[in-house]
């Protein structure tokens, strides 16, 4: 008698073979070609990305269905935005500005939230 017999996962048949879409869609905007000495190049990147179409059909449903937050357990459900902001300072000095918000909820509160920032301040090759 195998010990998982009582689960009712163990139960149901799973297929060999399963699918699911994936996604991103971007946008970019820039001002300035970096020609001139200071504030000449003003760059903002932004990237929505879906992990998993059917996880998050799943969410969306689960959610009309009731208001319980056990539908924003699943990671994979949840979608992201990444955004990049640039400004060139003076010179080949830019300012750099990425983040990564996810917009699920966090311990049970129904609101975007920062997942990672960096800042960092770069030499740029204007050659490359």
């Amino acid at each position: 008698m195998r010990g998982d017999e009582g689960n009712s996962r163990s139960n149901k048949k799973r297929s060999p073979f399963s699918a699911d879409f994936f996604g991103s869609l971007c946008y970019a905007f820039q001002h300035g070609k970096f020609r001139e000495l200071y504030g000449d190049l003003t760059r903002i990147d932004a990237r929505l990305d879906i992990c998993s179409a059917s996880a998050l059909a799943k969410r969306v449903i689960n959610g009309l269905k009731s208001s319980s937050a056990n539908s924003a357990n699943d990671p994979m459900s949840s979608p992201r935005i990444n955004l990049i902001f640039q400004q060139q300072i003076y010179g080949p000095i830019v300012f750099r500005a990425d983040s990564r918000v996810a917009l699920d909820s966090l311990r049970g509160k129904h609101a975007p939230h920062i997942e990672d920032s960096i800042y960092s301040l770069s030499y740029s090759l204007r050659l490359l």
